[in-house]
């Protein structure tokens, strides 16, 4: 039997991430997700989408296969930056963007300084959900094309958020 999760329990659910966010101070959150066999339950539970491709590659120009992210601003509306592809009919975020770099492979930190400068949060303090799953490479590529920017782990209140059962 599938388990469909409602596209309303995910905007509450990024409703609920973003009033914690704005109760830390935050700007916003940045949630990071690797394959599905892996450790996609974080961007899962945000967007209702597991990164389909099933290998976590992170070298060369292939910087972000099998990876995937949600930029959730305190203030806007939030951004799925996925690998490969996703399924429309689950995905309730609305603005959902392939993670390519200029060779067209993906890209993933490129695409998420790309959008948190779109965003206006370039500068100061984000929540990170999921630095444990963060690859080294990707947060250095992240932080040298944003020097302003901060993340602060916040993996404890998506942490409690998820206790709570739909």
């Amino acid at each position: 039997m599938d388990v469909i999760i409602s596209r309303d329990e995910i905007f509450r659910r990024l409703e609920r991430l973003i009033a914690a966010a704005a109760d830390r101070g935050l700007r916003g959150v940045l949630a990071v997700a690797r394959p599905f066999f892996e450790r996609p339950a974080n961007v899962a539970y945000l967007s209702n989408h597991f990164p389909p491709f099933p290998t976590a590659m992170f070298w060369g120009e292939a910087q972000g296969f099998g990876h995937a992210a949600v930029v959730i601003p305190t203030h806007g509306e939030p951004v799925l930056l996925v690998d490969t592809t996703y399924r429309q009919d689950l995905v309730p975020i609305r603005d959902v963007r392939r993670a390519v770099g200029p060779s067209g492979l993906p890209h993933l930190a490129a695409a998420i300084a790309d959008v948190l400068r779109e965003k206006g949060l370039e500068h100061g303090r984000i929540g990170l959900v999921g630095d444990d799953l963060m690859p080294v490479r990707m947060y250095r590529d992240l932080t040298t094309r944003l020097p302003g920017l901060v993340l602060e782990p916040f993996d404890d209140v998506l942490a409690r958020l998820r206790m709570v059962k739909s």
